[in-house]
């Protein structure tokens, strides 16, 4: 048997194959009928397919809120998100999200005259990561 048992500190799991119980640390699990983490191609995959579907909900967040930034108002400059011009607009928008776990992540659009998109940056910091 596999249990999985959680309150709001930690997660704990315990299999009778090992008699072990192990405390969970954030990240991403497979667990079929084996050990957690099993080598087995189908927990491999579904773990690969988790993490990947939860990095997309963080893309897909990021589109939304630069579409919030490049909004163009009603045309006054005064009233627009975003200013494409010759002379004077905005060069960058920047979002950055912060996970609950601490996770940072940044990406910043930069733009030339008239508004045109030239470049785009983006990098992710691990809360665990030494600086």
């Amino acid at each position: 048997f596999n249990l999985l048992a959680a309150d709001d500190i930690s997660v704990q799991y315990l299999c009778n194959r090992t008699g072990e119980i192990k405390t969970l640390i954030n990240g991403y699990y497979g667990l079929s009928n084996q050990v957690l983490n099993c080598s087995w191609p189908k927990v491999s995959l579904g773990r690969k397919k988790l993490k990947q579907s939860l990095d997309n909900i963080e893309d897909e967040l990021s589109e939304r809120l630069f579409d919030i930034l490049i909004d163009s108002g009603d045309g006054r400059e005064s009233s627009n998100s975003f200013i494409s011009g010759e002379e004077y607009g905005t060069r960058a928008m920047t979002v950055v999200l912060i996970g609950r776990d601490g996770d940072i992540y940044f990406e910043e659009r930069t733009f030339g005259p008239n508004g045109k998109a030239i470049g785009n940056e983006r990098f992710s910091i691990n809360h665990t990561d030494d600086f």
